[in-house]
Formats: C-alpha cells, structure tokens, sequence
C-alpha cells in the first residue's frame, strides 16, 4: 500500500512540475522551485529540494531533504526545513505541501529582498523624491527591466465579437471529475477578458466548479502575466508554472473542472496539468520531445542530401 501511494505521488509530481522534476533513483528525486516573484536569469533565486522517500514513508516515516538555495543564508535554511518537518502528518503524503511550503517562504524572502532594494531615492529637478516599488509576484519584466502595473481595459466598452478565437482540448474524466482545457491566443489584458467572457458565454462552462486559468503575453518588452485559481487552491500558480517552464507566450489557457463528488488528491493537479499541456502541444505552441528529435532528424537527413 505504501509503495503504491509513493509512485502514484511520484507520478503526479512529474505532471505538475514537468522539467523542474528529476527522479533519480526510484524512491529519490530533486525538484527546483522557481519563486514567481524572481526578475533575475540567475539560478541564485531557484530553490533545490533533493528528497528521499524511506520505505515505511507516508504510513510512519516522513521524507528525508536537503535544500540548497544561494539566496538563503544558513539560518534561513534552518528555519524552512523547521516548517517542512512540522508540516507532514502521519499516513499523508507531504511532498507537493511541503514544495508550495518552499516556493511561498521563497516568494517572501525575495519581496523583503526586493523592498529593500527598490526603496530609491531619485533626484529630478533639483527635487528629492522618495519612492518604493511594490514588485508584484505575477508581473515579471523581460530584460530586468522595472515592474509596472497596466489598466486591465483602456476601452469604456468591449465587444465580444472581437474576442480571439478559442480551441478546446479533450475532456478527461477521474472517478467522475471531468476536466477540459480552452485555448486562445491573446496580446493584450482586454483579449484575456473577452476571451474569457466569450468561453463563459457556454452555460455547461460557465457553472463549472472551477475554472482555472492562466495568462502569459509580452507587450512592450514587459512580460505580463497572471493565474487565478477560481477556488482551487494553487492550481491557477501551477497552471502559470506550466506556461513559464514551456516558454508559452501569447496564450490564455483555462482548465474547467467539474467536480464528481469523489475527492481526487493530489491527481487533480495533475489532471489539470496535463489537459493543458496536451492541448498546448496540440496547438503547436509548445514542442513535444517527439516532435523535437523528428526536427532534428530531418535537418540531419537535409545536411546529408546537401553533403551528397
């Protein structure tokens, strides 16, 4: 029964972190943790979890984890492995708890950082003037440039006949629950809103217990973006998180849930995930390991006929 609640998290984590999971051996895996509020392309801001799950883990025993992270010092460390081993119950799996645990202390630590760093002073014409950036966690600039907020609509009225086109994934159903992903591509927050609107115009949509969503364009070299979990715990941050780590752009995705009565776990994000996800490679904007190696071994072939 353990060996079976471990792989089945095991499987999950691999679905809701993608590229940021590495198994490495059968029961040991690392995870990084990327802070949604970093503005840096260095790894110093990226939290490194090495786990071990012992043979007896969830029923009598927790994990055992080394964390690394160069933005924290030493005491820091102390007082977040305190947090996680406090956290984990007995006979319930911890993992996915104790990475949100991580990227939340994580996203804390980096917004004090930032406060302290943004407190500025700036001298214009001859007058001192004293301001203090209040980075937001789901607006990240492109090329380190400055956080700025922009008004969600500059029209005094939107028109849904001018709302993007939307694509819809397959629905898949667990122990009753059904999930479907939506698709459009958007440049602009009254895209995102139309959009939206537009998909909420379908009544079987519109009453679904949770319509998850997450956005990701570029609009002046600033990168927007943002999630909403619409009642689902962490699953609009994990949504966004799929959309950073696949390097999607211009892209609103919403994930519909109804919900079966069955309590799903862990699966759930998972499910979430993973519908998003195949839809998004079904659109062509990100690229599958399969179609990738199919790439490459056409412009081999191509470079061999050129060669012959």
């Amino acid at each position: 029964m353990a060996e079976q609640t471990k792989l089945e998290e095991i499987e999950s984590l691999q679905a809701i972190y993608g590229s940021d999971f590495q198994l490495t051996s059968d029961d040991s895996f690392t995870i990084n943790v990327k802070s949604v509020n970093s503005t840096s392309d260095s790894n110093q801001d990226i939290l490194e979890m090495q786990i071990m799950l012992p043979v007896d883990y969830p029923l009598h025993s927790p994990p055992t984890f080394c964390i690394k992270c160069a933005l924290l010092s030493d005491t820091e460390q102390r007082e977040l492995a305190e947090l996680l081993n406090n956290s984990f119950n007995i006979g319930e799996v911890v993992i996915y708890q104790w990475v949100e645990l991580a990227r939340e202390y994580l996203d804390n630590k980096i917004v004090e950082q930032e406060k302290q760093k943004c407190t500025t002073t700036v001298l214009k014409d001859s007058n001192r003037t004293q301001f203090e950036l209040d980075p937001s966690p789901l607006e990240v600039v492109a090329s380190k440039e400055k956080t700025k907020e922009l008004p969600l609509s500059s029209s005094p009225e939107l028109s849904l006949s001018n709302a993007p086109a939307l694509f819809h994934g397959e629905p898949l159903t667990d122990r009753k629950s059904t999930f479907q992903a939506h698709l459009a591509e958007v440049h602009s927050l009254d895209e995102v809103r139309l959009a939206v609107s537009k998909l909420k115009e379908n009544r079987k949509i519109e009453v679904a217990t949770h319509n998850i969503l997450a956005y990701r364009f570029l609009r002046d070299g600033v990168q927007i973006q943002d999630c909403d979990d619409d009642g689902e715990n962490a699953a609009g941050s994990r949504l966004l998180h799929l959309l950073q780590i696949t390097d999607s752009q211009n892209v609103l995705v919403v994930v519909s849930r109804w919900y079966g009565g069955i309590q799903l776990g862990p699966d759930r994000f998972k499910h979430i995930n993973n519908v998003a996800r195949t839809l998004l490679q079904t659109s062509g904007l990100i690229v599958t390991q399969q179609q990738e190696d199919s790439k490459q071994r056409k412009t081999k072939n191509k470079d061999k006929r050129k060669r012959n």
